[in-house]
């Protein structure tokens, strides 16, 4: 029995985990940190509200959603993706918002990326991106 019980946890930790990953796959923050991994801008632009936030580089600016398409097709042709590395998801459930922190490589260096998506009509939004080095 004792052997069993160190494997049994094992087991509980390895379930709870896939659990928690599962709650996130009804959001899009995996299929835009897969985006910025391949630098594919339409699958970033493709959750975005109509009006965003979006900061590189400490660049800051309020824009539509074709603003926005268009500053990110600009970063990406000056930095090519070579990996994206997730680092922190969460959610709020009091204001319906998730985030992703996750660090972006690229042949220019590395950068810092921060998402904010917001609940709306049942959908989650892209309300922020922001991408510093």
């Amino acid at each position: 029995m004792k052997k069993v019980y160190p494997f049994l946890c094992l087991v509980l930790l390895i379930c709870g985990v896939g659990v928690s990953g599962y709650a996130q796959q009804g959001t899009p923050v995996g299929a835009i940190n897969n985006a910025f991994r391949s630098g594919d801008v339409a699958g970033i632009v493709r959750y975005m509200d109509n009006v965003m936030e979006i900061t590189i580089n400490n660049s800051q600016s309020t824009c539509s959603r074709a603003q926005a398409e268009m500053v990110l097709r600009d970063f990406f042709t000056r930095n090519e993706p070579k990996s994206f590395e997730p680092e922190h998801n969460d959610n709020n459930g009091q204001n319906n918002t998730i985030f992703s922190i996750g660090y972006l490589n690229t042949g220019n260096g590395r950068f810092r990326v921060y998402i904010l998506l917001k609940q709306q009509q049942g959908n989650y939004l892209l309300q922020e991106i922001r991408v510093e080095k």
